[in-house]
C-alpha cells in the first residue's frame, strides 16, 4: 500500500504566504509599518514561519520600548541575528513614506 501512495516534498513557504503571515501578525499587535518596511523585512528574514513570529515579537517590544516606528534601522538592530546575510544595501536605500498618516494593511 505504501508504494501506491505519492510522496510529496514540503518546501519553504512562498513569498505571498510569508507576506500574509507577517502582515497578519503585525496587524494583530496593531503595528502598521509602511509597505516599504514590510518589503525590506521580507527580503531579509529567513523563509521560516518561526523566524517571522520571533521577528514580530521582537519588533513589537522594541518599538514600544523606544516609542519608535518599525523601520529598517530599528529592525536591523533588533533582528541582527535573524536577518539574512545580504549585501549591505543598508538603510540609505530606505525611503520613508510621506507623512500622510498611518497606512492600513
Amino acid at each position: 500500500r505504501l508504494r501506491a501512495t505519492t510522496a510529496v516534498a514540503i518546501e519553504a513557504p512562498e513569498d505571498a504566504l510569508l507576506a500574509a503571515l507577517l502582515a497578519r501578525l503585525l496587524a494583530e499587535r496593531q503595528l502598521r509599518p509602511s509597505p516599504a518596511t514590510l518589503a525590506w523585512l521580507l527580503a531579509r528574514l529567513p523563509r521560516r514561519h518561526e523566524a517571522v513570529i520571533l521577528a514580530v515579537e521582537r519588533l513589537d517590544r522594541a518599538a514600544q520600548a523606544r516609542a519608535a516606528p518599525i523601520a529598517p534601522p530599528l529592525a536591523r538592530e533588533v533582528l541582527a541575528d535573524l536577518l539574512a546575510d545580504l549585501p549591505e544595501a543598508a538603510d540609505e536605500d530606505f525611503v520613508p513614506p510621506a507623512a500622510s498618516g498611518p497606512k492600513l494593511l
